[in-house]
C-alpha cells in the first residue's frame, strides 16, 4: 500500500498510492474506482487529475464540464483527458446540459433512460418511421426517439460502443435520408449514471464515433456534457 506510482514523462511521483491510482501517463492514465476517504478525496483527486495536463484539464472544463462531475467521468476507471478530448473533438457539437431535470442526479447524469427520452420527445414516443424501405423493397424497422416529420433524434444515455444493433440504426438513419423520408439525422449523446454501483459514464467510443462521422448523407453528433 505503500507504493507510488511514477508519471514516466515527466519523472515525478504521484502523492495518491498506487491502489488509488492505476496509471499517470500522458496516454493511458485513470484513477481506479477505490477512493481516498471522502473526506479529502474529492480534493486530493481534482488535483491529481489537473497535474495530468493543466492546460488540457481546463481547455475541457471551458467546454462545458462541471469540475466534480467531470472527476466522476475520469474516476470510473476507463476514461482520460486525451479520449474525452478526441471524443469532444468528434462530435460536431457539445452542448452543456442544463441541470435539474427529472430523472437527473445532482451532478446532472441521468439516472433512467426512460425519463431522458421523455425529455427529448415528450411522454409519447414518435412511433417507426414510414415508408422506409431498403433497395431491395424491403420494410425497415425504425423507431426514433424523436421526430418531427424533418428532423430525427436517436439518443443515448452513458457510454456506447458500435454493437450491432447500433450499427442498424445508424445504417437505417443513412437509409430514411437516402429516400427523402427525413431530412436530418442528429445522435445526441447524454450523460449517465445508471450503471452498475451507479458508475457514470458519457459518449461514443471511439469506433462508433468514427462510424458515425463517416456516414454519407451525414448524420449530426451531439455530445451534452454534465
Amino acid at each position: 500500500m505503500s507504493r507510488f506510482i511514477t508519471n514516466a514523462s515527466k519523472g515525478s511521483r504521484s502523492l495518491i498510492p498506487g491502489n488509488i491510482v492505476g496509471s499517470i501517463t500522458q496516454d493511458g492514465y485513470y484513477i481506479a474506482q477505490k477512493v481516498l476517504p471522502s473526506d479529502i478525496a474529492d480534493e486530493v483527486v481534482l488535483k491529481t487529475i489537473k497535474k495530468i495536463d493543466e492546460e488540457l484539464y481546463f481547455k475541457l472544463i471551458d467546454r462545458g464540464f462541471t469540475e466534480f462531475a467531470f472527476m466522476k467521468l475520469l474516476t470510473n476507471g476507463r476514461n482520460s483527458l486525451k479520449s474525452f478530448d478526441e471524443m469532444l473533438d468528434g462530435a460536431d457539437e457539445v452542448v452543456p446540459l442544463a441541470k435539474g431535470v427529472e430523472g437527473m442526479d445532482e451532478l446532472g447524469f441521468f439516472t433512467d433512460w426512460r425519463k431522458l427520452e421523455e425529455y427529448i420527445s415528450g411522454v409519447k414516443r414518435p412511433g417507426k418511421l414510414e415508408k422506409l424501405f431498403d433497395d431491395k423493397g424491403n420494410a425497415l424497422i425504425r423507431f426514433p426517439d424523436y421526430f418531427d416529420g424533418a428532423l430525427l433524434k436517436e439518443v443515448k444515455n452513458g457510454r456506447q460502443s458500435l454493437s450491432a444493433n447500433i450499427k442498424k440504426q445508424i445504417e437505417k438513419d443513412v437509409r430514411a435520408m437516402e429516400t427523402n423520408v427525413i431530412d436530418t439525422a442528429e445522435w445526441h449523446f447524454y450523460p449517465s449514471s445508471a450503471g452498475t454501483k451507479g458508475k457514470v459514464s458519457l459518449g461514443p467510443s471511439k469506433a462508433l464515433l468514427e462510424y458515425l462521422k463517416k456516414q454519407k448523407p451525414k448524420i449530426k453528433v451531439v455530445i451534452h456534457t454534465p
